[in-house]
């Protein structure tokens, strides 16, 4: 019975802090009234590379109706990227309505 017990509070135990680790809400910017095809908030890239990435993915946009955004961020608040990014595009609204 002790050891039911013990099984029981460790479970418990568990299953608290995996709520507090990933129940925490990330912190996701407010939506720019303009959203560019490259937001680099690092300023890693020079305003040259990203005139030729932000000039790329227009015209790639352009030709196949295809939407893609680059965002280099400082962290993603210990968060996977992929998941990160999921957050970003559904609070910001990405994509086309209907079809994404």
């Amino acid at each position: 019975m002790k050891n039911l017990s013990i099984k029981t509070f460790l479970v418990s135990l568990l299953l608290l802090l995996s709520v507090a680790v990933f129940g925490q809400a990330l912190k996701i910017p407010e939506r720019p009234s303009f959203i560019p095809p490259v937001i680099d908030s690092t300023r890693t890239l020079t305003q040259e590379q990203n005139q030729r990435l932000t000039e790329k993915l227009k015209n790639y946009s352009d030709s196949t109706s295809t939407e893609i955004l680059v965002m280099v961020v400082n962290t993603t608040q210990g968060d996977a990227p992929w998941h990160y990014a999921f957050e970003i595009a559904d609070k910001w609204k990405i994509g086309q309505k209907g079809k994404d």
